[in-house]
């Protein structure tokens, strides 16, 4: 981050970047961190994950991702919630991120998924008292109707055993709230700034 200049810089990260984000923070000088925001973060405060369930899951998708990514499938199912973005992002969210590019990348990224989060579970990262925004959708769909109860919970634990984090409900939200709710997550951006 040094070819980014001094800072103080304000990291934003969503699901998996959340992880990526505080990884990176905990290894700063954290008088270049303004803050945090982690927008319904992949937590590993949710027990789900470690379940051999969860397991199978994942490699299922990682199996499955690029036949979707093939039949075009990917793209239909994938893209409907980015509908409420402007038309041409819309546009280059479609063109570019349902392609086999796209899948192969999410599955390498998956490899290591649980195995990461592990660590992260047994080697807790040590934030100080950087500024901790965790937005958390709490919006039960049917296809979160297990998970979702789990994950905020989560985020609710992540809050409490930080020094300086405050929990925000994203009330209109499940897990694409930058979609659902995007005036929350620059609220809370905005917030850090002022």
């Amino acid at each position: 981050m040094g070819q980014l200049g001094t800072g103080p810089f304000l990291l934003v990260g969503h699901s998996w970047g959340g992880p990526i984000i505080r990884t990176v923070a905990a290894s700063m000088d954290p008088a270049r961190l303004r803050g945090l925001v982690l927008v319904d973060q992949t937590d590993e405060h949710c027990g789900l994950y470690f379940e051999e369930s969860s397991a199978m899951h994942y490699a299922r998708m990682n199996t499955l991702l690029p036949m979707l990514a093939r039949t075009g499938l990917y793209r239909v199912m994938g893209s409907k919630p980015g509908r409420a973005l402007p038309a041409d992002v819309y546009k280059e969210h479609r063109q570019e991120d349902f392609t086999m590019q796209a899948a192969r990348t999410m599955v390498a990224e998956g490899r290591g998924f649980l195995k990461d989060l592990r660590v992260l579970r047994d080697h807790p990262l040590k934030l100080g008292g950087i500024e901790v925004s965790v937005i958390s959708g709490t919006l039960i769909s049917w296809m979160e109707r297990k998970t979702r109860p789990a994950l905020n919970e989560a985020h609710r634990q992540t809050t409490s055993v930080l020094a300086a984090a405050r929990l925000v409900e994203a009330m209109y939200s499940g897990h694409m709230i930058m979609y659902s709710e995007p005036r929350l997550i620059a609220d809370e951006i905005i917030r850090m700034i002022d």
